[in-house]
């Protein structure tokens, strides 16, 4: 019992044996131990267990290692094949389907080709505009130059001068529009020609008739306002030609009543101008 006190302990797994010649746990010949012995024993035969789980656990790191090395030089595949596959997969696929942007602005071309076509005719009415606006500033002057006409020459039989220096001012812009009608542009006006020659021929009488007009008054009151007015020959020139002028008027407002209308412009009467 003393002796077991010590502790005798086996050299190879460290179990306490006593006085026993064998380890009852690992079987090992303890003759000839001394105390001191097993433990240092053990302290060697651990160090030896630790450096060989030591050696097994790096080779085991290192099979592996080695094992996942060959396994991805194996499967990998070569740059330029991989490319390629890349490149053959492109070009069989289908080519993208074209966004509904794209098909609303292709189905809308046709809209804007028709849109065009119709709009033809009023870029032609357009181009005719210019032309119509032009022969209405004139009918706008040529009836200014009618109303003043009356009551001048009523101001010229009273013998007042001022009626001969207007009948003197209309006859001048009559002169005058007759210039701008015979310059007219009317290439453009459905009927145009039709238009101006009326036009020109009724400002032409006017303006002969206004002529005539003050060919009276100015010779009226230099003679002293005496005499008969309806007989003079240069009054009763003016009346014809005012005549002659009325009638020209009529066929004027007849052909230039479709282009008011289509226009938008006056539609004169014989009267007016």
């Amino acid at each position: 019992m003393e002796e077991l006190a010590k502790g005798l302990m086996c050299g190879r797994c460290g179990a306490a044996v006593g006085h026993l010649t064998a380890c009852p746990r690992c079987g090992a010949t303890l003759a000839g131990q001394s105390p001191a012995e097993p433990r240092e024993d053990l302290v060697r035969y651990r160090r030896q267990r630790r450096r060989a789980l030591s050696r097994a656990a790096m080779g085991a790191v290192l099979v592996t290692a080695a094992l996942g090395t060959c396994w991805w030089i194996l499967t990998r595949e070569p740059p330029g094949e991989r490319q390629a596959q890349a490149q053959g997969v492109a070009a069989q696929q289908p080519p993208p389907a074209p966004s509904p942007s794209h098909v609303e602005r292709t189905q809308a071309a046709p809209e804007t080709d028709e849109t065009t076509t119709e709009t033809t005719p009023e870029t032609a009415q357009d181009d005719g505009t210019p032309q119509a606006e032009a022969v209405e500033a004139l009918l706008s002057g040529s009836h200014s130059s009618r109303s003043s006409l009356s009551e001048a020459i009523t101001a010229a039989g009273r013998c007042e001068r001022s009626g001969v220096t207007d009948i003197a001012r209309i006859t001048a812009s009559r002169r005058e529009q007759l210039a701008e009608a015979r310059q007219l542009d009317v290439t453009a006006l459905a009927g145009g020609e039709a238009v101006k020659r009326t036009l020109v021929e009724a400002l032409d009488s006017s303006h002969r008739a206004d002529a005539a007009f003050h060919a009276w008054a100015r010779r009226y009151q230099d003679g002293g306002c005496t005499g008969p007015v309806a007989g003079d020959r240069d009054y009763r020139r003016g009346l014809a030609h005012s005549e002659s002028a009325q009638e020209a008027k009529r066929r004027f407002v007849d052909a230039w009543r479709p282009l008011a209308q289509t226009y938008g412009l006056t539609e004169w009467t014989a009267d007016d101008i």
